[in-house]
């Protein structure tokens, strides 16, 4: 007999598809039966069968509902608030080193297996990702809908934007989706958001194409704001929100057209993350993405910052567009948070950078500053030693 993998799907639908796709590919490698338990309430009221065109075991049980019933399993889990609901010891999704460490740990123990990770495990190898999201099998109208709407309105290679309003606002601004379509008029974008008003707002310049939707998600409770904390039905805490059933096969249709084209930014969402797989590995139509544009958010790249994702020089790069380009006063700020976050030779090229910076925008004082920490973190570089002496020249000359 089949030895089972049970996927536990839950939240939004972002998280939702990083557990599909990772217990997909795990159960492809190891030969085991899978059975997607995809449980429908307030996160997303749509049913696995109105999103997928797929014949497996089903479940739609809550965690709660599942309390008792996982004797004898290894359960394996995004985090503790889930062993709770369960009552069972917690065991991490994530703590693995590879599929053979998996292997040796879980599968060589013979149990069956209930999985619930809502970010994909870096021990998953891309490949088994790829091939995973590839087989997705949308249901015919979501994907239907998706291809044409890139082929017959979009009609060309884009650039798409992700905006998320509700319970998270992360994504560009307003301000900077005007920026960014005015400052390249001749490209062509799809904006799509949770919010209707900031989908009307970018689709009021020419080179913006938006989806019109069934249903845009609504507050949970019409009395509170979004972020207003309240309970879901397994007694974790979410936001003040509730995607209803047309609204999620509505978001799995702009998560096909965003993959498709070249995302800009990077918001941090499991969405955005998801659309970028679905680009690269689901077939839709063939369309060549344009070359990435040079656009940068604050607020994105402090995200990436915080998720360890950012190599410090393209933070510089990033940094002396803003301050060259555009005249972003968060340039400067956002490197000065970003110090604590690099070591050793990251540390003393983002240092040079801050100096340069400074000094390019007549901070010298500052500039200063940044050169003598730098001297004294290495003083075996002359490049440094020298600017400080050009540095301090100027701030002579400008006192005089």
């Amino acid at each position: 007999m089949t030895r089972r993998l049970a996927i536990y799907c839950d939240g939004g639908l972002g998280n939702r598809l990083n557990a599909l796709v990772a217990g997909l590919a795990i159960a492809g490698y190891f030969k085991l039966e899978p059975v997607v338990h995809w449980p429908v309430n307030a996160n997303c009221r749509a049913a696995f069968a109105d999103l997928f065109d797929r014949d497996m075991r089903l479940g739609a049980g809550s965690l709660s509902s599942l309390r008792g019933a996982l004797a004898g399993h290894d359960v394996l889990l995004h985090d503790s608030v889930a062993a709770e609901r369960l009552d069972v010891s917690f065991a991490s999704a994530y703590a693995f080193e590879s599929m053979n460490d998996f292997a040796v740990r879980i599968v060589a123990n013979g149990r069956p297996l209930f999985f619930y990770p809502a970010l994909i495990p870096s021990w998953i190898p891309a490949p088994l990702i790829a091939s995973a999201v590839a087989e997705l099998c949308f249901a015919a109208e979501i994907h239907r809908a998706a291809g044409e709407f890139v082929r017959d309105v979009i009609g060309a290679p884009f650039h798409s934007v992700h905006l998320r309003r509700t319970d998270l606002n992360i994504g560009l601004t307003d301000i900077e989706v005007m920026r960014l379509v005015r400052h390249h008029p001749d490209a062509l974008f799809f904006v799509c958001s949770d919010d209707a008003g900031a989908e009307r707002l970018a689709a009021a310049h020419p080179n913006v194409r938006v989806r019109g939707k069934a249903e845009y998600v609504v507050r949970g409770d019409d009395r509170r704001d979004w972020l207003a904390p309240r309970l879901d039905e397994d007694g974790r805490l979410m936001g003040n929100l509730d995607r209803g059933r047309d609204s999620v096969i509505d978001a799995a249709i702009d998560m096909l057209v965003l993959g498709r084209g070249s995302i800009v930014g990077y918001s941090g969402s499991t969405f955005q993350t998801m659309a970028r797989l679905l680009g690269d590995h689901y077939p839709l139509v063939d369309i060549v993405r344009p070359p990435p544009v040079a656009f940068f958010s604050p607020r994105e790249v402090s995200r990436q910052l915080t998720a360890q994702q950012l190599p410090v020089a393209q933070l510089v790069k990033i940094a002396g567009a803003w301050s060259a380009e555009l005249g972003e006063p968060s340039a400067t700020r956002v490197l000065q948070s970003a110090l604590d976050a690099y070591e050793a030779d990251d540390r003393l090229q983002l240092l040079y950078a801050l100096a340069q910076i400074a000094r390019r925008d007549r901070q010298l004082q500052l500039a200063s500053i940044y050169l003598r920490e730098l001297v004294r973190l290495a003083p075996q570089l002359s490049d440094p030693r020298t600017l400080l002496g050009a540095v301090e020249l100027e701030i002579i000359g400008a006192e005089g």
